[in-house]
């Protein structure tokens, strides 16, 4: 790994390896099928964690030998997710090449998946609605037969791996989901892989659906929370800003919020300067309302440039559903994918309305600012646990200032805010930093 992995990193991915080997040999000896779920906080580094898994499978540790021809299949519910995912791993991984990361698109039709390759795929293309699941139309063979044929043909060298793993395993009204069917396999058209590995933070769900369908020994693997606070990967503190009595306007208060962005854009310059670190660029990501108009996204864009002069042009980029460029008179906002924010350097502000609540990672958004109204609670509750990871995944020491995260509430009473606090101390998937309210 080119990371250095902390202690219960370590201890997560040869917990998980043993498990799975176990799996196998179960399933060699008398045809047993098992799956392993994985337990860890939001924070906690799962992608970095499954990234140890996947090189010791294939290239064997100083405990375990390799399984060269080994088949992974990583589904998800998202595919910007899974791309964000792929990066993590080439970034993490000393072993893995680029070549071994495939994202399931129209291009693949053969009859298996590749050996020693781990195929990204979205459950939306497994849909009966869906081109992927036809032959015909220059399409040889379909989704479920590729899996079905590699499940078959690889047998103890193939895993499957649900990321998310609380979503979508569930059965309703006796059908089951696409994960579902994936995981149990479809009455002979599919048969069940050998060993599940599910990834949650909140993994009652997916262990819930092994524990009723009674066909998988369950092995779990946990993270210490603890462990995760103690090793500075998480945010200390959420400072939560909203208007006590009178309300400002807006712009007053975005205004706050862009200072509060320069300020930390100028701790972290003192502090990459003064430790010879690498630069961090804060963010601000600001969410707008869902029917906002252009004249509303034009008071933003003013409101960028007036307070600070670099918040223009490139600067700027949204997360709209629509993937366009917004042409707002004078001046245009880029379209900026989820799963991109985080390495765009050129990118200092993103606009977006409901997109960055799964597949976005981003270390460096410092502040976040919301013209959501107050009905909107859980929904921030849930943003802020994509926010609280440190740029540098470790506390600093020589600034308290740079282990924080502003939030701005200026539609917020103190009812409302109370409820904010109150779901993201009831995340039990999450980490909670601890919270301030100015």
């Amino acid at each position: 790994m080119k990371f250095e992995l902390f202690g219960y990193q370590v201890d997560a991915a040869a917990d998980i390896v043993s498990a799975l080997e176990e799996g196998y040999a179960r399933f060699n000896k008398n045809g047993k099928l098992t799956a392993v779920s994985l337990a860890a906080p939001t924070g906690a580094g799962k992608t970095v964690i499954a990234t140890a898994v996947i090189e010791q499978l294939l290239y064997g540790s100083d405990s375990t030998t390799p399984r060269t021809y080994t088949t992974v299949l990583w589904v998800t519910d998202d595919p910007s997710l899974n791309e964000q995912t792929k990066r993590k791993m080439l970034q993490a991984s000393s072993l893995i090449q680029p070549g071994q990361l495939v994202t399931v698109d129209d291009s693949l039709d053969q009859k298996t998946l590749d050996r020693g390759k781990v195929y990204f795929i979205n459950i939306q293309k497994l849909g009966k609605t869906t081109s992927y699941v036809t032959t015909g139309n220059k399409r040889q063979h379909s989704l479920w037969d590729i899996i079905g044929n590699t499940i078959e043909t690889c047998g103890d060298d193939f895993l499957l791996i649900i990321d998310e793993a609380h979503k979508g395993t569930a059965t309703n009204n006796g059908r089951k989901s696409i994960t579902a069917r994936l995981m149990d396999g479809t009455d002979g058209a599919l048969p069940p892989p050998p060993v599940v590995l599910g990834i949650s933070a909140t993994p009652e769900r997916f262990v819930d659906a092994i524990t009723r369908g009674g066909q998988r020994t369950l092995q779990p693997v946990s993270v210490d929370n603890e462990a995760v606070r103690l090793s500075g990967l998480i945010k200390d503190k959420i400072s939560i800003r909203h208007p006590k009595e009178s309300q400002p306007g807006d712009s007053t208060l975005l205004s706050l919020a862009i200072e509060n962005l320069k300020s930390y854009d100028q701790l972290w310059a003192k502090y990459a300067q003064e430790q010879n670190e690498p630069v961090v660029s804060p963010a601000l990501v600001i969410q707008i309302k869902a029917k906002a108009t252009d004249a509303e996204l034009r008071e933003v864009l003013d409101t960028l440039a007036e307070q600070w002069s670099i918040l223009d042009g490139k600067a700027i980029g949204h997360s709209f559903q629509d993937h366009s460029t917004l042409n707002l008179g004078t001046r245009s906002v880029r379209y900026a994918a989820p799963q991109d924010i985080q390495d765009d350097q050129y990118l200092r502000v993103v606009l977006f309305k409901e997109a960055l609540s799964t597949g976005w990672d981003c270390p460096r958004a410092e502040v976040m600012f919301s013209f959501r109204t107050a009905q909107d609670y859980t929904y921030i509750a849930q943003l802020i646990g994509r926010m609280v990871r440190t740029p540098l995944a470790r506390r600093i020491s020589t600034d308290g200032v740079l282990n924080t995260v502003a939030l701005y509430l200026p539609h917020y009473d103190d009812d409302q805010v109370a409820k904010v606090v109150k779901s993201l101390e009831s995340d039990e998937g999450g980490l909670t930093p601890s919270i301030e309210i100015d």
